[in-house]
């Protein structure tokens, strides 16, 4: 499946999108408000939510609010379209030869596995159900939890799905089919039933598996659409020392993708036996690095293997390796995620060997974006859906949101050149500037637009 849909309608993988049930994505509107009063007025306005994370400061209402005071953003549930690589072909429910996976070898895991096998370290895998009865399974899934309903799932739970059994067997398969950390635990978050719901509740399952404790949360999905209920999400997660892999997608573009071209996440693009980038991969300098994302032998479920092509498939490989490190000591976002950018290619040994406090914890940016507004008490008014993007030791694209908010957390420091583009007094318009980015955020950096 990795080459026949290149693209459709711009932001499918290899499969269609449609709404998990009523209410419908395309009917339903995310969110962002700035306090408890906040969301009382828009109760008011606009009725009870559907729901709420407060946590993140979202709600979901079955219509978009008309005002814009002490909300933050607000954006479609169907905003951000996002899809997973599906299954390729399938072996016969047998027993298979372990060195068909060659990746493993690859990517050094037997040398990493002799000093961490991620013992106690649990990895959220956001995804649909995998199997707990595969034998490489058994043991390794804790009870899930489903984001739509917001439920727990004990086991065995749902009907396994094919992709997410695959992932989770590279995250932690403990044999025959092994996967990075064959001694960590997944909790499953059952995101995908078996399509997309909306970003809303990916945001909330990224807040679930951060507040249950996992450290390393493996995220085989993405879209073209940018959200900020989303990326809120990841930035929750982020403050809190978690890390987040994401698949960079198998477009075959250089666009940024996302989850994985937020800043911050580890951005996984897949190469080839030979170490080259697939054809079929997304890639770009949003992205973090390379690992095997083709021929990867792993779990379906019922008991036997299959060969998938994709980037989900290399993402829990990365997903996996950051469990091996945080088994040992526990190590913040930034620190992991520049070592791997270091890397390229996805080294298991050498990354247990990394001089992490070299590293530091990252920098961080609190941008406000505004144009002149000689009707405002103060002269301007921000500047929402304004583009931002940051180039320097990494390369960063953003949106601000209502407000003319944008932040950055836990990037590289440095030198960079700042860009954005926005609505300014009259007209499009975009401005530069060269911008020095340190561990130190206390202050917001204003953005005026002409």
């Amino acid at each position: 499946m990795k080459r026949i849909l290149p693209l459709l309608a711009g932001i499918l993988v290899a499969c269609t999108q449609a709404p998990l049930s009523p209410p419908t994505p395309s009917q339903t509107w995310v969110v962002g408000y700035s306090s408890q009063e906040s969301l009382a007025r828009l109760e008011k306005e606009l009725g009870p939510p559907l729901t709420t994370e407060p946590a993140l400061g979202l709600a979901l209402f079955p219509v978009r609010p008309m005002g814009k005071e002490d909300i933050r953003f607000w954006e479609p549930l169907g905003a951000g379209e996002r899809t997973r690589q599906p299954p390729a072909r399938a072996l016969s429910p047998q027993t298979t030869p372990n060195p068909l996976q060659w990746f493993l070898e690859a990517v050094r895991a037997p040398e990493a596995w002799a000093s961490s096998q991620g013992e106690g370290v649990m990895i959220a895998l956001l995804d649909d159900w995998p199997d707990p009865g595969h034998p490489a399974l058994q043991d390794r899934l804790l009870p899930g939890y489903d984001p739509v309903s917001d439920t727990p799932i004990p086991l065995p739970g749902p009907t396994p799905d094919p992709h997410a059994t695959a992932v989770a067997a590279l995250l932690a398969g403990q044999g025959p089919l092994y996967g990075l950390a064959p001694k960590a635990r997944i909790l499953p978050v059952r995101l995908f039933q078996p399509e997309y719901p909306g970003d809303f509740y990916a945001a909330r399952a990224i807040r679930y598996a951060v507040d249950a404790g996992a450290k390393v949360l493996s995220l085989s999905w993405g879209g073209l659409g940018y959200s900020q209920a989303l990326y809120d999400a990841v930035v929750y997660a982020l403050e809190r020392g978690v890390s987040l892999v994401a698949a960079a997608g198998n477009l075959g573009l250089t666009l940024p993708y996302y989850p994985a071209a937020y800043p911050g996440v580890v951005g996984v693009w897949s190469t080839d036996p030979s170490d080259q980038p697939s054809s079929f991969s997304n890639r770009g300098p949003w992205f973090t690095l390379g690992a095997p994302g083709e021929r990867i032998l792993t779990a379906i479920p019922g008991g036997g293997g299959a060969f998938m092509d994709g980037t989900s498939f290399a993402t829990p490989l990365v997903a996996g390796a950051l469990a091996l490190v945080q088994a040992q000591e526990n190590r913040g976002p930034f620190p992991l995620r520049w070592a791997l950018k270091s890397q390229g290619q996805l080294d298991a040994e050498a990354l247990l060997q990394a001089p992490f406090d070299r590293y530091g914890f990252g920098a961080c940016l609190q941008l406000r974006v505004f144009r002149p507004d000689p009707e405002s008490p103060v002269g301007r008014s921000p500047v929402a859906q304004a583009e931002v993007a940051l180039e320097g030791p990494e390369v960063l694209r953003l949106l601000t949101d209502s407000q003319g908010r944008a932040r950055v957390y836990q990037v590289a420091p440095g030198t960079y050149r700042l860009r954005v583009s926005g609505l300014g007094s009259a007209g499009w318009v975009q401005v530069e500037e060269t911008l020095s980015l340190s561990y130190a955020c206390t202050v917001e950096h204003f953005v005026l637009l002409p």
